[in-house]
């Protein structure tokens, strides 16, 4: 059953409402440590740090080992940006992010930090587009 965010699909398991739930940590993690909630699996190829004793969906299931469907958060910028702004927003986001107080702030919010240098970042962008265009072709699935 399709929610309108996570939220509410938390609430609705936590209602019992619906049996199993599909969203990322940040909601989830309160009740999974209260013991409202089990989680069953994470939807990457490694554990996640946040919930050490939680398999993956590989280990759990033996399929969708390599796939990682997990929520990303980016920062960008104008593709006509000069080069050298943004360099310096890169340096300073990286600086950001390895502060341990940053870390520990971001993994209290339910944030499983991986902070990818921006080529590579946008090769998952591109990688993820070809991926979610297949999905959406092969199954023929139209915006409501």
């Amino acid at each position: 059953m399709p929610y309108k965010g996570a939220a509410p699909a938390t609430t609705a398991a936590l209602a019992g409402e619906v049996t199993m739930a599909l969203v990322g940590a940040p909601p989830v993690l309160p009740h999974l440590a209260t013991g409202k909630l089990v989680a069953l699996a994470v939807t990457q190829p490694q554990r996640s740090p946040l919930v050490a004793e939680v398999p993956t969906v590989g280990e759990a299931l033996g399929i969708m080992a390599d796939d990682d469907f997990v929520a990303w958060y980016g920062l960008l910028a104008p593709a006509r940006a000069p080069a050298a702004a943004v360099q310096a927003l890169e340096r300073a986001a990286f600086t950001v992010l390895r502060r341990p107080e940053t870390r520990s702030r971001l993994a209290a919010l339910g944030t499983d930090l991986q902070a990818t240098p921006r080529a590579a970042f946008a090769e998952r962008m591109r990688k993820e587009s070809a991926r979610y265009a297949e999905i959406i072709r092969r199954f023929g699935i139209k915006a409501a």
